[in-house]
């Protein structure tokens, strides 16, 4: 068989060129397509699945929230009657269209006290054993049910919802439940329409394999795919999410695509049939293959006709020089002495292969021109052929390595370095072959003292005489003490770095242009910026954005810039913001060489130090009012005793038609003001004992408009709201009253021109931020007591201070700077809350805040008419203070009682062993010289255990609690002594 010429080989070469980069580029085109089609419908697949899965989370939220809020609508008061119940449900339209299956009221016991719709047969059923009922009755918490079949007439598998209702003490006394009907068309029961295309479908199923929805009703509330029949559903109930080809259990092949629900164990899947999803993919197939034959036929045919043309004149001028040799160092002429154009050809070429041995011996020339002119580089220097062996190297080299040249030539890296680097040499070596490109990295070469050098490789190829590759060169630089340095300088910036973020201060670094160098997380959190700007180094920008954070902008301005006008100065100062925080600021010139480049900024949250620091200045105060108040009561209330006593007895002798009488009464009631004002300060320093009761505040507001309306001018519109509902509170009547009466003389001094003054009552329910920030209290339900004006109003500075004893707005002569200072003292007592809102020309918004009690207190007993006060009986009077006990002597006396006088403790005991047979009862004052009340008690009931006595004091409860008076039970009577009251209370202990 003949030979194939050059013509028919280049025509079979190029053609199956052709053809193999047609077939490849057409099947990785296709394989491509392929590809990204199945990833685009998985990736839409998956992504309508997770659209539709939020969808279901949202509805069931939804549902969840509108059961919440009926839940909240559900009043005790509803609970106790079936018939209200029923009227609720069937009002509810709204929340009967969510729940079409019924929604109903079940009680604790697990009976159902109201429903819609309401079959009979569900009134006597027991629904304690039924999970929906169970688990939020058990946990306090909103519940989805499993399916499961109703027991209603239609036995359709449902859904339930349930939702415990809680009482004001979040006790669960209800269970709301709505039910969704699965077969029908809610948002549940349209996911067994939905189709993906013509055969693929969506369905829901629990982490129990219970099947929740399907196309095939009857496959609803089955278990029917067990355990290995599908393997992607049983990935799915082990947390996959996403889109893969499976299996289905009824033999399907399919696309299948899981997302899990948020707010239930469910599972939305969508299945849709390969053979569908995929049939885009076979149809461009069969087209591909089809334009690949066509296009490989056009191509054989093409080439062929190309190449019969392009090689005839090269084939003649081939057998002319077939005998050339490539083998020698020279190269021979070729003889032919034709003058056609293959003779032309000829000579031409004759004459290009002498001037290659011309330029060959300059060459060689050049070489060694180039081989000296790299010795006299400092740097080690080596180039290798394309097979990585080494065809030489300079000098700097040969010391390096502790190699002469002559070891080196034609050796590999293999036998000059040790194996691991010469594997990382030779990888590099291929590499750089492959990219015939240029080549720089790290690494490491043993030195010819035997160390190990840190060294950086430069390479370039180099092609050889007829173009391809010739090899490498390359050129060592020892890094080694330019590593050890930028090791130092890491560690230095690590530790500086790792300093600078572990303070507690706020640290910002600047240059002299007042670009941001530096700064630590601390800064960007302490002044709320977000890093990107702070990376965006623009100071101006950056001091823009925290302005409005400062109370003063402007003074934060100035002084920023008579900082920056002294750049060698240090500087101090402490930032007030408009939220209240507040920051210490430190500056200090940053020096290189004693050149200033920069500045230094550190900033100290302070805010809770200055808190802390009011609280203390307010509670010294607060210890200074209630030591004050503590010394003065005893001394105050026993001249108080006389001055009412007294007065007293003289009214019970002037006659009614007396001038005399109507002085007598305002005497005695400017009395009664100094006792209330003794109170209220033994009040605010929580030193006078509460008489706490359930009361409805409501009340306590009505009663007081009636009294409050007596003070209010007519130029003042005044007017009260409050709730429908009652509000219990645990409070003392009387010291409410007070509350009131301070808040509403305070309002109405504040509208001398006249305004709108209001007083309302609400129920809130605080959270723990709300009262953290009051300092005091504990969450939970409040009742709101509220007095609001138009009046003048007052600035932030004097909000701060309102509260404090003796600080007053008003006028000399026109306050006392105590009423809100006792409203704040009640306010304390009663574990509640005060807080004012006011600025200026806007009037201002008291509130208090109360805890809610539990229910109305019981009725107190009626008062006796009849009422004791005189009497024949001995009575011990034990008293240090002379002008009282003459006062308690005569009154007793003028009602019959016969009086043995005691000055202190030890006179007190020497008169009753004197005469300790005839002695009924001891009025004892609590605190004497020598011996205190409670000393002379302990001495005299041991001599006669059933000796009566009756306690008195002027000191604050405090005082008398540390004797153990009130805590016992004894009996026991505050100064100032009204006459009738003491008379009576005498009567009641001599009786008992």
């Amino acid at each position: 068989m003949p030979p194939f010429s050059l013509k028919t080989k280049m025509t079979c070469m190029v053609s199956l060129l052709v053809v193999a980069l047609l077939s490849i580029m057409a099947f990785s085109s296709l394989e491509y397509f392929d590809e990204q089609f199945k990833e685009t419908v998985a990736s839409q697949q998956f992504t309508m699945v997770s659209a539709m899965a939020d969808e279901i989370d949202s509805k069931l939220s939804t549902i969840q929230n509108e059961l919440s809020a009926v839940a909240m609508e559900i009043k005790p008061e509803l609970l106790a009657n079936r018939a209200k119940a029923q009227r609720f449900l069937d009002n509810r339209f709204d929340t009967r269209q969510i729940f079409d299956n019924g929604i109903y009221i079940f009680r604790p016991s697990g009976r159902l006290l109201a429903g819609h719709p309401m079959e009979p047969e569900l009134w006597t059923k027991d629904y304690s054993d039924r999970e929906y009922f169970r688990e939020p009755l058990a946990s306090g918490r909103p519940y989805i049910s499993k399916p499961f079949f109703s027991r209603q007439q239609h036995r359709h598998p449902v859904l339930m919802f349930s939702m415990p209702v809680l009482d004001e003490r979040g006790r669960t006394v209800a269970i709301l439940a709505g039910s969704l009907d699965l077969m029908k068309d809610n948002f549940l029961g349209k996911l067994s329409t939905v189709r993906i295309g013509r055969g693929g479908y969506l369905y829901l199923y629990a982490a129990d394999r219970t099947m929740i929805m399907h196309p095939d009703r009857g496959r609803i509330l089955r278990q029917d795919v067990p355990p290995g029949a599908n393997t992607l559903f049983d990935r799915a109930i082990k947390g996959f999410e996403g889109t893969g080809e499976t299996v289905t259990s009824r033999k399907l092949r399919t696309l299948s695509s899981f997302k899990r629900l948020r707010s239930a164990d469910w599972i939305l899947a969508a299945n849709y049939p390969l053979a569908e999803a995929f049939a885009p993919i076979d149809r461009a197939k069969k087209f591909m293959l089809a334009a690949l034959l066509a296009m490989v036929s056009f191509s054989v045919v093409s080439v062929w006709f190309f190449m019969r043309h392009l090689t005839s004149p090269l084939l003649l001028f081939t057998s002319h020089v077939r005998g050339i040799s490539d083998q020698s160092d020279s190269h021979p002429p070729i003889a032919i002495s034709a003058n056609d154009e293959i003779g032309t050809l000829a000579r031409a070429f004759n004459r290009m292969l002498s001037r290659l041995d011309e330029q060959k011996q300059a060459m060689q020339g050049q070489l060694r021109f180039l081989q000296l002119l790299i010795d006299t580089i400092p740097h080690p220097v080596f180039y290798k052929d394309a097979e990585g062996r080494y065809l030489g190297c300079n000098r700097a080299f040969e010391s390096h390595l502790g190699l002469t040249r002559e070891e080196l030539i034609g050796k590999s890296v293999y036998d000059i370095a040790p194996p691991d680097l010469a594997e990382r040499y030779y990888q590099a070596d291929a590499e750089l072959f492959g990219q015939q490109s240029v080549q720089t990295y790290e690494s490491s070469v043993q030195h010819a003292d035997g160390t190990l050098r840190d060294v950086v490789f430069s390479k370039a190829t180099f092609p050889a005489a007829d173009g391809a590759l010739g090899g490498l060169i390359g050129i060592i630089l020892d890094i080694t003490e330019q590593k050890r340095t930028e090791k130092e300088i890491k560690h230095a910036l690590s530790l500086l770095r790792a300093t600078l973020e572990s303070t507690a201060d706020g640290i910002l670094v600047m240059d002299r242009q007042k670009r941001i160098i530096s700064y630590n997380r601390k800064f960007a959190e302490m002044w709320q910026i977000p890093e990107s700007w702070l990376a965006e180094t623009d100071d101006d920008r950056l001091r823009a954005f925290v302005l409005h954070q400062l109370k003063s902008p402007a003074e934060f301005m100035a002084r920023v810039k008579e900082i920056n006008d002294r750049p060698e100065g240090e500087s101090y100062d402490v930032l007030e913001f408009a939220d209240g925080r507040y920051f210490e600021r430190f500056s200090k010139p940053q020096t290189i060489e004693e050149k200033i480049v920069g500045r230094v900024w550190s900033f100290r949250d302070i805010t809770g130090q200055r808190k802390l620091e009011n609280q203390l200045r307010q509670a010294q105060k607060m210890e200074a009012i209630g030591t004050l108040t503590g010394g003065i009561a005893h001394d105050f209330n026993n001249i108080l005793t006389a001055i009412i006593g007294y007065g007293n007895l003289v009214q019970m002798q002037t006659d009614a038609s007396d001038p005399r009488s109507h002085l007598l009464e305002q005497m005695l009631a400017a009395a009664d003001k100094a006792s209330a004002l003794t109170k209220g300060l033994l009040t605010y320093s929580r030193k006078q004992p509460l008489n706490p009761c359930q009361v409805d505040l409501n009340e306590i507001v009505k009663r007081s408009m009636k009294l409050l309306s007596r003070l209010i001018s007519e130029n003042i519109e005044f007017s009260s709201l409050t709730t429908e509902q009652k509000v219990w509170v645990m409070a003392d009547s009387g010291q409410i009253e007070q509350v009131i009466m301070n808040l509403v003389t305070n309002a109405r001094d504040a509208m001398p021109e006249g305004g709108r003054l209001a007083i309302a009552t609400d129920l809130a329910r605080p959270d723990d931020t709300f009262v953290r920030s009051q300092g005091c209290g504990l969450a939970g339900t409040y009742a709101i007591l509220s007095v609001s004006d138009t009046g003048v109003g007052m600035e932030k500075v004097m909000t701060e201070r309102i509260f404090e004893p003796f600080f007053t707005t008003k006028e000399v002569g026109k306050g006392t700077g105590l009423g809100l200072s006792i409203v704040y003292g009640i306010v304390k007592q009663h574990n509640g809350l005060i807080q004012v809102e006011s600025e200026p020309g806007t009037g201002s918004l008291f509130k208090v805040y109360l805890p809610l009690s539990d229910g109305p207190a019981a009725e107190p007993p009626a008062p006796s008419h009849e009422v004791k006060t005189g009497g024949t009986e001995t009575i011990l009077l034990i008293e240090d203070n002379p002008e009282v006990r003459q006062f308690l002597k005569a009154l007793l006396e003028q009602y019959g009682y016969r009086i043995i006088e005691a000055a202190d403790g030890e006179e007190a005991v020497e008169r009753f062993i004197e005469q300790q047979s005839d002695i009924r009862l001891l009025l004892l004052d609590v605190i004497m010289p020598k011996r205190n009340g409670r000393e002379v008690y302990n001495e005299l009931k041991r001599l006669r255990p059933d000796i009566k006595v009756l306690f008195t004091s002027g000191y604050s409860a405090d005082i008398i609690s540390r004797n153990g008076i009130l805590e016992e039970g004894l009996d026991f009577i505050s100064k100032p002594l009204a006459p009738a009251a003491l008379l009576a209370k005498i009567r009641e202990v001599l009786d008992t």
